[in-house]
C-alpha cells in the first residue's frame, strides 16, 4: 500500500488540495475489512457520529461546547475498542501497521512530521445519511494534518448516492464516487468537503487521521500562482476559507440541514 503514496499523490495534493488512489490495499483486503466493521456494527460496537462546535482551550486542549449527531451514521475510534482483536485482525493490522504510511507521507512531504494515526471505522446505513459542508479541522484545535478516507463498497451504484464532494475553490466542485478499495487523502485543514446523502444499505469506509508536530503544510499550493501573483493574496489559505463560505453560503446551509434533520429546529442561524 506504500507503493500507492506515490509522486502522483503529492503532486494532486499540491495542486488541488487531494488525490484520489484506487487497489489501495487489494481486493481481498479491501472485502475483509467490510466484513470486520459491518461485524462489528451487528454486535452493537459502533456509536452515533456526531459533530462538534464551539468551545474554547482548558489547559492546552481544546474542549468543544456542543455537538449534533447525524442520523444513520456510526463510527468506532479503534483506540477505544476494547473487544476480541481475533475479530478484527485485518482492522488491527492496519491500526499497527501505521507506521509505514506516517512514514511513506514523511517522505513525499519532507518536514511535515507525521508521528501519528487513528483508524476509524464507519458505516452509513442509508436513508439519506451524509455530512455537512466543512473542513476538518484547523491548526488551533488539532494538530491533524492529512485526512484519509479508505472506502469498502464493492456493490456501489451511481444511485447510491453517498459521493465525497470536495470543493478545491478556486476550481469547481468534485465528486468522488466511494468505490471499493479507493483511499481519497486531503487535508484537514484547508480542503473544503462533505458527503452527499447515501441510500445505500450500507456504506462503509474508515477514516484515517495523520496528526503531526511541524506547523501544517498548507495544500494546496497553487503552483501557477508564482506567475499571477496579483491574485495570490485572494488565494492565501485563510482568505479561501473565508471566501468560499460565502460564495457556498446556501449550499452550506442547505448541507447542514440535510445531515442533522430535526435537530435544527430551534438553533439559530
Amino acid at each position: 500500500m506504500e507503493k500507492c503514496l506515490n509522486s502522483h499523490v503529492q503532486e494532486s495534493l499540491m495542486s488541488v488540495g487531494f488525490a484520489v488512489v484506487d487497489g489501495f490495499l487489494g481486493k481481498e483486503w479491501a472485502d475483509s475489512l467490510r466484513r470486520e466493521i459491518t461485524s462489528l456494527n451487528d454486535q452493537g460496537h459502533l456509536y452515533p457520529n456526531r459533530t462538534y462546535y464551539g468551545g474554547r482551550k482548558e489547559n492546552g486542549k481544546f474542549v468543544y461546547s456542543y455537538s449534533l449527531s447525524k442520523p444513520n451514521v456510526f463510527e468506532l475510534d479503534l483506540n477505544s475498542y476494547e473487544g476480541d482483536l481475533d475479530q478484527i485482525q485485518h482492522l488491527h493490522t492496519l491500526h499497527r501497521n501505521s507506521q509505514s504510511l506516517m512514514d511513506r507521507l514523511n517522505q513525499i512531504f519532507p518536514g511535515i512530521g507525521i508521528d501519528s494515526m487513528d483508524v476509524k471505522p464507519q458505516i452509513n446505513s442509508g436513508s439519506g445519511g451524509c455530512f455537512p459542508m466543512h473542513f476538518d479541522t484547523t491548526e488551533k484545535v488539532s494538530r491533524r494534518q492529512i485526512t484519509g478516507t479508505l472506502y469498502l463498497n464493492p456493490d456501489w451504484k451511481e444511485d447510491d448516492g453517498g459521493q465525497l464532494r470536495v470543493y478545491p475553490f478556486p476550481y469547481h466542485h468534485v465528486d468522488i464516487a466511494p468505490k471499493n478499495d479507493r483511499l481519497v487523502l486531503f487535508s484537514s485543514c484547508d480542503t473544503l468537503h462533505r458527503v452527499l446523502p447515501s441510500h445505500a444499505d450500507s456504506r462503509v469506509c474508515i477514516t484515517l487521521w495523520f496528526y503531526g508536530n511541524a506547523p501544517a503544510i498548507k495544500f494546496p499550493s497553487f503552483p501557477w500562482l508564482q506567475s499571477v501573483q496579483e491574485i495570490a493574496f485572494i488565494l492565501s489559505p485563510a482568505n479561501r476559507k473565508a471566501i468560499a463560505k460565502l460564495i457556498y453560503a446556501k449550499e452550506w446551509e442547505s448541507s447542514i440541514e440535510e445531515s442533522f434533520g430535526d435537530q435544527m429546529e430551534g438553533i439559530q442561524k
